[in-house]
């Protein structure tokens, strides 16, 4: 009984969840498109950071595209931080005349404290001398126009993230349903919001802030950086706006082993934030955009909550599974809310291929649904690993190629 109502519970805070993001769409078709207002001419001058770690597969691509882009050459440096290489990534950098600050530090792993390290130690001078930062993966490309976009996205907002389009869609059924979660995303959780004058959340990469909003610093500790720079800026009512025109693409996972493995890792960080970084939404002044900061919580109860929903389910099939009929109606009512979830899945993802006119392959489709729905369960064993190490996705799609840099 206990777990019936338990279910009933989450599956209910699930729905409501729902039905904002629903809510939130349909406010934002009724919303007339304001006036476009004049493209400001001032442009900023960027540095585009590259965290990178043995990335020398791929990071020639990325540099290539940045090289190329549609913006004055002295209003835009490159600058990789070379974390923990072993291999060829920092030669291929310099190469591609990116500026290459080598950081080895073996403890403290990962892009939160690359940046930090970058920004608080090895070129303070940085927040002086750049206007913008904008923040890439070693794996990305980006197109030729995404900083011109970012610059006029900036005079904004202070933060803004851009499109994340997918490098190999259809390499496997795995990076076609990665694929199809991130345009998902930009469709109907940052569009709606941005239309609505909403902050969105950054992703990760591909998203630029202005310097002075970091005047005192790069600051996060948790194993996803992305979201908890995401709550401080809201915690100080800096708003994040979504800039659709900013298109950059980004390399999925192939292997449903790493896909798992990532979404764990982001599971992980989830629940850090709970900690470290939610308690900053609700302190004072919290009244003045409650609004804001209550979407912004919304993004990090929603793991656990999906989560303990799957267990609960997982539960109560199997005390179907023990107790024989007598049971078998609360495998039913169990069955109801998977069925119901898998058919608004399903719906989503044949709604975002048509909107973003992405040609998702059928049975690609069909899989979306066991997609999200395992990206569910592994947040269930997340919760038992607040201190789970960070370790790079190895990137291994067809589409890479090693580009060594001469002379070596």
């Amino acid at each position: 009984m206990v777990i019936e109502y338990l279910t009933w519970a989450l599956s209910s805070l699930l729905t409501c969840f729902a039905a904002v993001q629903v809510l939130l769409v349909v406010l934002a078709l009724a919303k007339r498109n304001g006036k476009q207002e004049a493209r400001p001419g001032r442009l900023h001058r960027f540095a585009v950071v590259i965290s990178a770690r043995n990335e020398q597969k791929v990071i020639g691509s990325l540099l290539d595209s940045l090289n190329g882009q549609n913006y004055p050459k002295e209003l835009c440096d490159i600058v990789v931080v070379a974390d923990n290489c072993t291999d060829f990534t920092a030669a291929i950098a310099q190469s591609a005349g990116a500026k290459v600050y080598a950081r080895h530090d073996t403890d403290r792993v990962g892009k939160g404290y690359a940046l930090g390290w970058l920004v608080n130690v090895a070129a303070p001078d940085i927040l002086k001398k750049y206007d913008a930062i904008a923040v890439f993966d070693a794996d990305n490309v980006a197109e030729e126009n995404f900083l011109r976009e970012m610059s006029a996205a900036l005079h904004q907002n202070p933060v803004a993230m851009g499109y994340r389009d997918a490098k190999n869609p259809r390499e496997s059924w795995v990076s076609a349903c990665a694929a199809l979660f991130f345009w998902t995303f930009s469709r109907f959780v940052c569009a709606p919001r941005a239309k609505l004058g909403m902050s969105v959340m950054v992703g990760g990469t591909g998203y630029a802030f202005r310097t002075s909003v970091i005047k005192d610093g790069w600051h996060t500790r948790t194993m996803l950086e992305d979201i908890e720079f995401s709550l401080q800026m809201i915690a100080k009512q800096e708003k994040i706006g979504f800039a659709p025109k900013c298109v950059f693409y980004d390399e999925q996972p192939v292997h449903l082993r790493m896909a798992l493995r990532q979404r764990c890792r982001w599971s992980v960080g989830t629940y850090q934030n709970l900690g470290v970084t939610a308690p900053l939404l609700f302190e004072k002044g919290w009244r003045r955009d409650w609004r804001a900061r209550l979407d912004a919580a919304s993004f990090l109860f929603i793991v656990p909550i999906a989560a303990l929903n799957m267990a609960c389910l997982a539960l109560s099939l199997c005390q179907a599974l023990v107790y024989g009929a007598d049971a078998w109606g609360l495998a039913i009512q169990a069955l109801r809310p998977l069925a119901l979830g898998w058919g608004v899945m399903l719906g989503q993802g044949l709604l975002t291929s048509l909107a973003e006119r992405k040609q998702v392959l059928p049975r690609h489709l069909l899989a979306y649904p066991l997609y999200m729905a395992l990206a569910g369960l592994v947040a269930l064993p997340a919760m038992f690993m607040p201190n789970l190490a960070w370790h790079p996705i190895r990137r291994e799609s067809k589409l890479q190629t090693v580009k060594e840099p001469s002379g070596l």
